[in-house]
């Protein structure tokens, strides 16, 4: 009996050496299982950076392909003649024109595609807004566009692009535009009812900044002595086409000629030709003899240099 025991025993030994061998061999088969899911995983991985690696080499090669350049061995450098991204250009021969003293145009020539002029090409106009961020005022197919009310005053810089299907171009070159300069205008200074206009019978609104008149009121000042010349004389408020304008010396009262170059209800444009000499100053009037009130909010005054 005792021998039978004793066998029974062994086996039971053996069969558990071998369970825990298969133990063993189990843990070591779950962590090959984990290792090797690692590997997957991290050849995945590295399959994914090599198909993003090899898009951006394909787009690199088309984009050095669509450029035209040249090698100067002297210099040991690349100079690049004109540029076509992915084939198309950006608009050329771009020109600034005055349509009055508020409005400009825009124009400019077709991009060229692939060396070749086309027709079915769109553009795109930004203009640097007072934040320096560019912003769009012009997506189509027209090769111009108008600018309204623009400021004398103020400089102005625009950018283009060109569209072809699912090309885009790059930029131009910012181009800058100062209608004042292109008529010869002398910025003097701007006029309100804190800095040299008085009132009669009238009435300032938003902290006295602006003027209102009213039945019988009149805007005068700023009795300021200018040099000889012509000026331009720009008012700009609201219901101005109600209002009647001149121009006198405060000491003489001789009143000067006007010419009004345009006008709105909003903007009032006249020339004045300031010949004789002054022995105190000038006064810009205007004059409401209606039941409208009409608002005044500054007026600009430029010299004519020539």
């Amino acid at each position: 009996m005792q021998n039978k025991v004793t066998k029974i025993k062994e086996e039971l030994e053996n069969n558990l050496t071998e369970i825990n061998s298969l133990k063993n061999i189990s843990n070591r088969i779950n962590k090959g299982f984990e290792t090797y899911k690692k590997e997957i995983e991290k050849l995945s991985y590295i399959s994914k950076i090599n198909q993003i690696k090899k898009s951006c080499e394909n787009i690199l090669v088309k984009l050095i392909k669509s450029m035209e350049f040249e090698y100067k061995e002297e210099e040991n450098d690349i100079i690049f003649k004109e540029y076509y991204f992915n084939g198309i250009s950006p608009p050329t021969n771009i020109e600034f024109k005055e349509l009055n003293l508020s409005n400009l145009k825009i124009l400019w020539k077709n991009g060229d595609i692939n060396n070749k002029n086309i027709n079915d090409i769109k553009f795109i106009l930004e203009i640097k807004e007072q934040n320096r961020q560019f912003q769009k005022i012009y997506e189509g197919n027209n090769n111009y566009y108008e600018l309204t009310n623009i400021s004398l005053k103020d400089s102005y810089e625009f950018r283009l692009c060109s569209i072809f299907n699912d090309l885009i171009s790059p930029w131009t070159d910012i181009q800058k535009f100062n209608l004042s300069e292109l008529n010869d205008l002398k910025f003097i200074h701007t006029l309100n009812s804190q800095n040299g206009l008085k009132l009669h019978n009238c009435h300032s609104v938003n902290n006295n900044e602006y003027i209102i008149l009213y039945n019988e009121s009149i805007q005068f000042g700023p009795y300021y002595k200018y040099e000889l010349g012509k000026y331009l004389v720009i008012y700009n408020g609201e219901n101005l086409l109600k209002a009647e304008f001149d121009v006198i010396d405060n000491h003489y009262k001789d009143k000067f000629e006007l010419k009004t170059i345009n006008k709105s209800e909003n903007k009032i444009y006249y020339e004045v030709d300031i010949n004789l000499e002054l022995f105190s100053g000038i006064e810009f009037r205007a004059f409401n003899k209606t039941n409208i009130p009409i608002l005044i909010k500054y007026i600009d005054v430029f010299k004519f240099n020539k």
